[in-house]
């Protein structure tokens, strides 16, 4: 669960700032992906959880570089376990895609703004993520989200895009 994030306006980012975020986010996932996998493919078994987030489906202003990399490491996430099924591999490959959570991460997370900044509220508490995670790696499934608030942002998504794009 590799992550990083700069708070602000895209065009308030230096390219440097970006490229870090999207090194750390997604390249952190392909790696941790990549060295699961030389353990795992030998014994042809598994379970790699990515710790996703409802970003990943609904960008939101002022954290364009990390919606980026979750995003991507959606699409990276199904690619793989479509490989995995042709290759006929038993090795299970989810995303649980989470809500605001009450981490440390706006406290470290590099802030632009003129003022504090919180996850998108309602604001869940780790064991949430922690009952979730343990429970796709009891009974795996491709992806699992998770609180009511990545729920509504992702169909809101998939059926209101503009409608959120104004909110």
């Amino acid at each position: 669960n590799a992550m990083t994030t700069v708070l602000a306006p895209f065009r308030q980012m230096s390219e440097e700032e970006f490229r870090r975020v999207t090194e750390v986010t997604y390249l952190g996932y392909v790696n941790g992906t990549r060295a699961a996998l030389e353990v795992m493919i030998p014994r042809d078994r598994g379970v790699i959880i990515q710790a996703g987030s409802a970003l990943a489906w609904r960008s939101i202003p002022l954290q364009s570089a990390y919606c980026g990399a979750k995003a991507a490491i959606r699409g990276f996430t199904d690619a793989v376990r479509t490989e995995l099924m042709h290759e006929k591999s038993h090795i299970q490959l989810t995303m649980v895609q989470l809500p605001g959570m009450n981490t440390a991460q706006f406290g470290w997370a590099r802030n632009k703004m003129d003022q504090a900044m919180q996850p998108v509220p309602p604001v869940y508490q780790p064991e949430v993520a922690a009952e979730a995670i343990y429970s796709v790696v009891q009974r795996p499934v491709n992806e699992l989200w998770v609180g009511k608030s990545t729920i509504q942002s992702i169909l809101g998504q998939v059926f209101f895009p503009r409608l959120l794009d104004r909110l």
